[in-house]
């Protein structure tokens, strides 16, 4: 039995049910804007939308997507984010950029001229292992400001320095991790030499 949605506007068809959504993503269509990080659902690295929501495409089944539209970074038809990440610094590996990059469009889709709280709150669950979050989040903002200017003609933000990195739960990130052997602070809770959180 075939399943078909639409992915990045396109009507598409699997004959597996039970496929992951990030396999069919980048082993069938062969798009792979969508990395592969940690498989289980937890780094943010394979996020599409779906209906228009972050969707983590590891841990969705192809069964699950039935009659549903997906976009990946590759389905973007405006690029004012993207380029906001690249005029931001807010691009290092680029790993986790596309993830990210989906995340805030979900959020900026829904909410046009949000709080620093609500990009934190938004892009939580996608981790980064290289910039950490200020350049991150200063881009959210500038797409946002470009976006929706009308919205942001008289906001007023102070200058982001340092950015606290909340948990799902509310809690704050306080953690170091061992990278060559010294300590050091890592902002995201994350050991960067391994990929564990901590």
């Amino acid at each position: 039995m075939n399943i078909g949605f639409t992915l990045n506007g396109r009507e598409v068809f699997s004959s597996d049910a039970s496929l992951s959504l990030l396999r069919f993503i980048r082993d069938v269509v062969h798009l792979k804007g969508t990395k592969e990080g940690c498989s289980i659902g937890h780094c943010g690295a394979c996020t599409v939308l779906i209906d228009g929501y972050p969707r983590r495409a590891c841990k969705i089944k192809i069964s699950d997507v039935r009659g549903k539209e997906v976009t990946t970074i590759e389905g973007l038809t405006d690029d004012r984010i993207q380029n906001a990440f690249l005029e931001s610094g807010a691009v290092q590996c680029g790993f986790c950029t596309p993830g990210m990059i989906l995340s805030a469009k979900a959020l900026l889709d829904r909410n046009h001229c949000l709080s620093r709280e609500e990009i934190r709150r938004a892009l939580s669950a996608n981790y980064c292992r290289c910039t950490g979050y200020t350049k991150i989040i200063k881009a959210v903002e500038l797409a946002a400001s470009r976006l929706y200017p009308a919205e942001w003609k008289n906001e007023k933000r102070e200058a982001l320095e340092d950015v606290e990195i909340i948990n799902q739960d509310g809690s704050k990130v306080e953690s170091s991790f061992h990278y060559l052997g010294k300590p050091e602070k890592d902002a995201d809770g994350w050991k960067k030499d391994s990929g564990t959180l901590l």
